[in-house]
């Protein structure tokens, strides 16, 4: 199984965690792992709290 983290940045997630489906290159703060575009990885808001789990592709905008 993928182990790989995406951590947002402080502040951003807002409509992720109020039920949208998209998390956007410019709210990520790092990415811990390593993955192919497409894996699932594991989302966390910037304190470490597990928001979900997605799909995630460097070609797109959107990652999760």
């Amino acid at each position: 199984m993928n182990q790989t983290v995406v951590t947002l940045k402080k502040g951003e997630g807002r409509s992720f965690k109020a039920g949208g489906l998209w998390i956007y290159d410019n709210e990520i703060e790092r990415i811990e792992g390593t993955f192919k575009n497409g894996a699932v990885v594991t989302v966390h808001d910037n304190n470490g709290y597990p928001l979900g789990r997605g799909f995630i592709n460097q070609n797109s905008k959107s990652s999760a």
